[in-house]
């Protein structure tokens, strides 16, 4: 469709542009309701900084940390130190590869109040900039008690 020619075809155009507008608007409030309302983690993370973008609820529930806290700060600040340069390798890797990436990885972190939680991420990244979309859940639960089997198998092997 080219230039519109007549004032008919102008309002028409017009209109069309408002219903999209409108739609999108529509489109956007529903997807940050999702994100600021789920309850699993949510976190958009910028690459080169190492920082939150925006966090959600969830997340700032499961950590302890307000949001200001999780978003002006390096993500390697609230990972347990002994798993810091694993993730701080795995940064450096995704800033290295541009492009489509979709992965998985448990964290270990530690809440504001000191205790450990263990998150399993999943992310991606659906275009060439260096943002991922993040999405978490607690696993520590299971986790603790997937160490005491392993721990109660290796007394049990020795006996």
């Amino acid at each position: 469709m080219g230039m519109p020619t007549t004032l008919e075809e102008l309002k028409t155009l017009t209109d069309q542009l408002i219903q999209s507008d409108d739609a999108l608007k529509r489109s956007e409030e529903r997807f940050r309701r999702l994100f600021e309302e789920s309850g699993v983690c949510m976190a958009v993370f910028d690459l080169p900084t190492a920082k939150f973008n925006h966090v959600n609820k969830a997340l700032c529930a499961a950590t302890g940390y307000a949001e200001e806290e999780l978003v002006s700060h390096n993500v390697l600040n609230f990972v347990d130190e002994a798993h810091r340069m694993s993730i701080d390798d795995r940064i450096e890797r995704l800033r290295s590869n541009p492009g489509p990436y979709y992965e998985t990885v448990k964290v270990l972190y530690t809440k504001k109040n000191g205790d450990p939680i263990w998150l399993n991420w999943h992310y991606f990244r659906d275009s060439h900039e260096p943002i991922l979309y993040c999405v978490a859940i607690d696993v520590t639960r299971e986790t603790v008690l997937e160490e005491r089997v392993k721990e109660l198998e290796r007394l049990m092997a020795q006996q």
